[in-house]
């Protein structure tokens, strides 16, 4: 029953992070596209939203609420389970099937630092 829980709350925190990408290319190709108008404008503020409640979360909780779901479910399931670090890392390792050093934990922040950056930037340009 916890594994099927965490399961789902896995799939909720996929499209989350799928959410955000979208919202990012979408942000950065209309900035491009079509600059200053309102659709352009609305996608940008939706999007700082977004990431505006991961941020917070991070902050208050010092980790995703989702994914401290997801691993208190598991550890239910089998009491070693560990994530090791980010979700997003964790998720680039099961998917590519690689060990998750630490360095792909720095290269994922380094490369999410990258993209807000452009975004904060393309929108700081359109607005």
């Amino acid at each position: 029953m916890h594994r099927k829980l965490a399961d789902i709350v896995r799939i909720i925190h996929d499209v989350y992070i799928i959410g955000v990408l979208i919202l990012v290319f979408s942000c950065i190709a209309l900035a491009l596209i079509s600059p200053g108008t309102k659709i352009c404008k609305l996608v940008w503020l939706i999007l700082i939203a977004y990431m505006g409640t991961g941020f917070m979360s991070e902050a208050v909780l010092g980790s995703c609420p989702l994914r401290l779901l997801e691993e208190s479910l598991r550890r239910r399931d089998n009491p070693n389970f560990s994530y090791n670090g980010s979700f997003v890392a964790y998720r680039i390792a099961k998917i590519f099937k690689i060990a998750q050093p630490r360095a792909i934990v720095i290269t994922v922040s380094f490369i999410a630092l990258v993209v807000i950056s452009v975004v904060v930037f393309v929108g700081m340009i359109v607005i």
